[in-house]
C-alpha cells in the first residue's frame, strides 16, 4: 500500500500523490513536501475525530470545533483507504467536518489541512487517542 504524500506550491496550492512517485523528475520544481510530524503544541481543535456509522465515516476537526473563519479554517479533509482515497473541500461557511462513504475496516489514514497550521494527520490503526500532528513548516505553533 502506498501512503499519500502532500505538497504545497509557491501559490499555496496543495497537491497530493498516491502513486509513490513523489517528487520525480516531472514534478514541479516549486513544490515543497508537507509533513505532519509530531508537535507537542497540538491542541484539541486540531484533533481529527472519527465517527463511524453503518453507512460511512464522519470526520470532525477538533474536540472543540475548529474555527471556520476566512482568516483561519480547515481547507480540506482527505481519507486514505485500502483502495484509494476520498477528498472533501471545505469553506469558511462550512462546519469543520466531512462525511465519507467508507467502511471502518477500509480506512488507513485521515488528513486535514488548516490554512494557518498546515497538514494534520491521524493514523487510524496506531492512533487510538485521536491525536493529531501539525506540519513543521508552520513554526508559529498552535494557539491553545
Amino acid at each position: 500500500m502506498i501512503k499519500a504524500k502532500f505538497y504545497i506550491s509557491n501559490e499555496n496550492v496543495i497537491f497530493y500523490d498516491t502513486t509513490g512517485n513523489g517528487t520525480g523528475g516531472d514534478m514541479r520544481a516549486d513544490l515543497k513536501a508537507l509533513n505532519a510530524d509530531a508537535n507537542p503544541e497540538t491542541c484539541d481543535r486540531h484533533e481529527l475525530i472519527r465517527e463511524y456509522m453503518k453507512d460511512g465515516l464522519r470526520v470532525k476537526i477538533g474536540k472543540t470545533p475548529h474555527e471556520m473563519t476566512v482568516k483561519h479554517y480547515i481547507k480540506w479533509v482527505f481519507v486514505e483507504t485500502k483502495d484509494g482515497a476520498s477528498f472533501r473541500n471545505l469553506e469558511p461557511i462550512n462546519l469543520p467536518e466531512a462525511w465519507f462513504p467508507v467502511a471502518e475496516t477500509d480506512v488507513v489514514d485521515i488528513y486535514a489541512y488548516c490554512n494557518l497550521h498546515g497538514l494534520l494527520k491521524s493514523d487510524v490503526p496506531e492512533n487510538k487517542y485521536n491525536q493529531a500532528s501539525v506540519s513543521p513548516e508552520f513554526t508559529g505553533g498552535v494557539r491553545k
